[in-house]
């Protein structure tokens, strides 16, 4: 017998001896496969939901913290903090939708410590810009500036300073024009 035939005969007789349960090893491999995967899974819930909860719990601080060091808070400042010239430029942009004429361009209030607010409107504006009454109440500035037929009532803003900014934020008021003058950007101290 050659080499090759009794090497044959070997192997065979050494393969018989083996009993391989390809089926049962096959499953013992798919369940320790299923069995990582499932703990992978759990393992990415878990991260997500911690990831979550951390910014669920963390962003109102942060959020806080933020606005705390940027915007003062009016009710603390006297009503004085208030009194000054400020400017604002309105574009196009700030306007769309309003059935007034062209507001866009340098806007300049000039708030004085009498309780009297006048206004200058760009040059192009053909607004009547007559002086008026504010009063402010605590950290609410109330107005009837550019009050006519078409702009009734009072308007109320919340009012807050930041850096040498004046920030209005609108409570209440009917009046679109006077909604868009003192709400569409920061008023910046002359």
């Amino acid at each position: 017998m050659s080499v090759d035939g009794r090497l044959r005969n070997g192997l065979s007789h050494d393969a018989s001896g083996l009993d391989v349960d390809v089926e049962g090893f096959l499953g013992d491999v798919r369940r320790l496969g299923r069995r990582r995967r499932q703990i992978h899974r759990i393992g990415a819930v878990a991260i997500t939901t911690a990831i979550i909860i951390g910014i669920v719990v963390a962003a109102p601080m942060i959020r806080n913290a933020i606005r705390d060091r940027t915007t003062q808070p009016a009710a603390s400042l006297p009503p004085e903090a208030i009194q000054g010239t400020y400017a604002v430029r309105i574009a196009p942009a700030d306007t769309t939708g309003l059935d007034i004429r062209s507001l866009d361009g340098q806007w300049q209030f000039t708030l004085r410590g009498d309780g009297l607010l006048s206004v200058q409107s760009p040059p192009a504006t053909q607004l009547s810009t007559p002086s008026t009454q504010y009063h402010v109440d605590g950290d609410q500035l109330l107005t009837t500036a550019f009050e006519s037929r078409t702009c009734s009532g009072v308007g109320v803003y919340r009012w807050s300073r930041q850096g040498s900014a004046l920030i209005l934020t609108l409570v209440s008021d009917a009046c679109p024009l006077r909604v868009a003058l003192f709400t569409a950007h920061p008023w910046e101290a002359r």
